[in-house]
């Protein structure tokens, strides 16, 4: 496997700030001799059946900015019998950071979503002990893609372009998913449930991980009777996703980031729900009305749900990342939220984790032990721990039955 020594990885990317010695842990020269390591992260990295075996496989990250090829080739990943790449990366000056996979053939060529389309940077946040995560590359951006808009819609979906966001200073597309007898009931009224990462909910096409396939599991639960009827309105994410979902200030490479989530919350209140509950026959009461979403997008929803249960008396946190700035002085975190107290005993809180994102299983157990601390109705709390599961947008998509079932029969 491919090693990082970790001072000359400090080195590296002191010359490529631009900071000689100045960055605190770093030498200005290329130590001797590797220090010791706190802890690192392997990746296991599965590439697409057609990938080149000649082409070199790298990570790209924000340690070097994205684009200093003269440091690449300390990101290499090497292919072992098992067919796999590996990439070992030590823990350096930083707790995380976002990246990517790359291959090297005449150019430098990025992953992708499976559609096709470009996908958001990856996130990792060292444990403190070494930890093998395994990265699933869906695409390569030179390989085609027979997929088109729409292909994997079910017809009952509409899209609504640009809609007006003024808490936030930008407009989104909504994409609302309408029960397969909506025209012909023409009296009945539905529950309504809100998802982050709108574009993944539906659209293989316009997704950037994968498709939940929420429309497809809807239309054949619904036709069963085995789920209520209900509304889903996915809202697509913005430029700075993290911005708008994690619901405090947070720091970044030492830098501190402002949250917006509150205005995002702001936006659904004031703006999204009304337009809604005046264009659909909706149950608007708060039993009736969830606010869903997956890692960050959970976060968010448990934030929302929490802090307004008077909109929302339904959470769906799926994967939620809560460990952002779980125990950090400078900037509380969900911790503080819910050991605050004062939890609607009306809320009817679902989430989950996968074995595959072994950290989730421990956030998960963590949050419940806070919950029943605070004498949180157990009968109003789900908690899954999916033997399978992995932070990605299929094993969501497998629980996510589960969830809703569980969050729309309010005497279960």
């Amino acid at each position: 496997m491919t090693k990082i020594n970790k001072a000359w990885f400090c080195y590296a990317l002191a010359s490529v700030l631009s900071l000689g010695g100045a960055l605190v842990g770093c030498e200005s020269t290329p130590p001797a001799s590797q220090p010791e390591v706190i802890a690192s992260v392997t990746f296991k990295i599965k590439v697409p059946n057609s990938t080149p075996s000649e082409d070199e496989i790298f990570m790209i990250s924000d340690f070097d900015d994205f684009f200093n090829l003269d440091v690449i080739e300390k990101y290499t990943a090497t292919r072992e019998e098992d067919g796999f790449y590996y990439l070992e990366v030590p823990q350096p000056n930083v707790d995380h950071f976002y990246f990517l996979f790359a291959r090297r053939s005449d150019e430098r060529l990025k992953e992708v979503a499976e559609s096709g389309k470009l996908r958001p940077d990856r996130f990792y946040q060292y444990k403190g002990a070494d930890e093998q995560v395994e990265i699933t590359i869906e695409n390569w951006e030179d390989f085609p893609t027979d997929l088109k808009l729409g292909d994997t819609v079910s017809p009952n979906v509409h899209q609504v372009a640009d809609f007006n966001m003024p808490q936030l200073g930008r407009t989104t597309d909504l994409v609302i998913y309408l029960p397969p007898d909506y025209q012909s009931v023409s009296t009945q009224k539905y529950p309504v449930i809100y998802m982050t990462d709108g574009q993944n909910l539906f659209d293989e096409f316009t997704s950037f991980a994968g498709e939940w396939r929420i429309d497809e599991i809807l239309d054949k639960e619904i036709a069963a009777g085995t789920m209520p009827p209900v509304i889903i309105v996915g809202i697509y994410n913005g430029p700075k996703r993290a911005n708008e979902y994690i619901p405090w200030d947070f720091g970044f490479m030492g830098q501190p980031e402002q949250s917006v989530a509150d205005q995002f919350i702001d936006f659904i209140q004031e703006t999204l729900k009304p337009y809604i509950d005046s264009n659909y026959r909706t149950l608007s009461g708060a039993t009736s009305t969830g606010i869903a979403g997956s890692s960050f997008g959970g976060l968010f929803a448990l934030y929302a749900g929490i802090t307004q249960p008077d909109t929302f008396g339904m959470v769906g946190a799926f994967s939620p990342s809560v460990w952002v700035n779980l125990g950090d002085a400078k900037y509380p975190g969900i911790k503080e939220l819910v050991t605050a107290g004062d939890l609607s005993a009306q809320l009817r809180l679902y989430m989950d984790g996968g074995a595959e994102e072994p950290p989730a299983i421990d956030e998960m157990r963590m949050m419940k032990r806070l919950l029943n601390e605070q004498k949180f109705p157990e009968q109003q709390l789900m908690i899954v721990e999916d033997p399978t599961g992995g932070h990605n947008e299929r094993s969501w998509s497998a629980r996510f039955p589960v969830a809703l079932k569980w969050l729309l029969t309010a005497d279960s």
